[in-house]
């Protein structure tokens, strides 16, 4: 679609560059460099590295490969809280800091899942009874199982990706 778009801005601004040619020769120069300049543009958004830091120019497979790596960050992250957690028995003062750093990674995931896909955030938070690890360190395990649905979830959307 956005090549097609391109295309069609393309013929209408060289139909327009051709008007001001013909009513004028002075102004040959500057439809050509105005014509240059719009052709060295659409090459620039065509290289992949480019067109990924300009929005509207991303194709749905751009999208879909930055949303990869997002998911793959925020998996690593969860990850690395949930083995952390897993490792604390009684340090409850940790566990508190663990916990608040969960959180914070909870929020900057579903923040980005949001942007990138409305929609998924509520995937990601649904707190369904999937993951249950219980023993005497309650303080601990509930930290465990929030962050074990939401690793579980993240996967989930990464399989939906493809």
């Amino acid at each position: 679609m956005q090549s097609v778009l391109w295309s069609l801005g393309s013929l209408l601004l060289g139909a327009l560059l051709g008007l001001v040619v013909a009513q004028s020769a002075e102004a040959v120069p500057l439809a050509a460099g105005a014509t240059v300049a719009v052709y060295g543009v659409a090459a620039l958004l065509s290289v992949r590295a480019i067109r990924r830091r300009v929005p509207f120019a991303r194709t749905k497979d751009d999208r879909d490969d930055i949303l990869r790596v997002a998911l793959g960050r925020h998996l690593a992250e969860g990850n690395a809280l949930i083995e952390e957690v897993a490792s604390l028995t009684t340090e409850a003062d940790h566990i508190v800091d663990v916990k608040r750093r969960a959180e914070a990674w909870g929020r900057r995931a579903a923040d980005e899942l949001d942007r990138e896909r409305p929609g998924w955030r509520s995937v990601f938070l649904d707190d369904s009874g999937i993951a249950q690890f219980a023993s005497q360190y309650g303080d601990r395990d509930l930290v465990r199982n929030w962050l074990e649905r939401r690793l579980i979830r993240l996967r989930e959307l990464q399989t939906r990706l493809g």
